[in-house]
């Protein structure tokens, strides 16, 4: 496992080494959601991030409209 104190440089070598392989074998290997999911992971270990996210605040009546426009994108429309 990789500690903070490692350079950058190093983890985005180990990230690009990561995507060519997903490149070169993944669309064989994996469903859409399965590469989106392993590289969400792979930012969150290499990168200390996670996949940003977002909340709205909309009235209820407004709410089918918001559902439409996450679906279009691919995000996902959790109700909290």
């Amino acid at each position: 496992m990789m500690s903070t104190a490692e350079p950058m440089t190093a983890r985005g070598a180990h990230y690009t080494a990561l995507l060519e392989t997903l490149d070169n074998h993944g669309a064989t290997k994996l469903h859409a959601i399965e590469r989106e999911q392993l590289l969400e992971a792979a930012d969150a270990l290499l990168f200390g991030e996670d996949a940003s996210r977002i909340v709205v605040s909309y009235p209820a009546a407004n709410g089918g409209k918001i559902e439409a426009i996450c679906k279009a994108a691919g995000a996902p429309y959790p109700r909290l």
